[in-house]
């Protein structure tokens, strides 16, 4: 079974964007399955030995506050042999693979990953983040790991943040849902 699956499956998740469209924007429910989706999808390249991927969230208090993103990863991580280093908040998966979990409280934290090589990175409900951040930290996208790099992000609906002015094209004005797709 690959990580992912094993990760679904430790979850209690049969398809996990199933339940991330079902409880979008439902407060709690809606967290808890953003969690699990943002946790399967970091894990997706940890069979390969040069992964590096790391999950933003704006403070280190929203990482290991109780039932947060931390306590989910160590719901969930383990079932595919993962070992957690409490102290630098990372994942480290048997192949080598690391997956961090890091802080961009202030602006100026962008310049901590300068020089930074990252197949995956993930943000932890975008609305947080300022564009800046958003955009910084994709240009951290680089690996010779043998896959291509990318950024997922969680986030729920926020009509003021700049997060809704990037997706409004991907929105219908008559209902404020997304536009089915084709």
């Amino acid at each position: 079974m690959h990580a992912p699956e094993a990760l679904a499956e430790a979850a209690h998740v049969q398809n996990p964007l199933e339940g991330f469209e079902a409880h979008e924007g439902v407060g709690d429910a809606a967290e808890a399955d953003l969690h699990v989706v943002e946790l399967i999808e970091g894990a997706r390249h940890t069979p390969n030995p040069g992964y590096r991927g790391v999950v933003f969230r704006r403070t280190s208090p929203q990482i290991t506050a109780g039932g947060g993103l931390w306590d989910a990863a160590g719901a969930v991580y383990p079932a595919v042999g993962a070992t957690a280093n409490v102290s630098a908040r990372e994942w480290r998966f048997p192949s080598g693979g690391r997956l961090a979990f890091r802080h961009l409280q202030h602006e100026s934290n962008i310049y901590d990953w300068q020089g930074a090589e990252l197949g995956f990175v993930g943000f932890d409900e975008l609305t947080h983040f300022t564009e800046r951040q958003f955009f910084y930290l994709l240009s951290r996208l680089r690996t010779t790991a043998g896959f291509r790099p990318y950024c997922r992000a969680t986030t729920n609906p926020d009509a003021a943040s700049w997060v809704a002015r990037w997706v409004e094209w991907y929105v219908d004005p008559g209902t404020g849902y997304a536009i089915p797709e084709w």
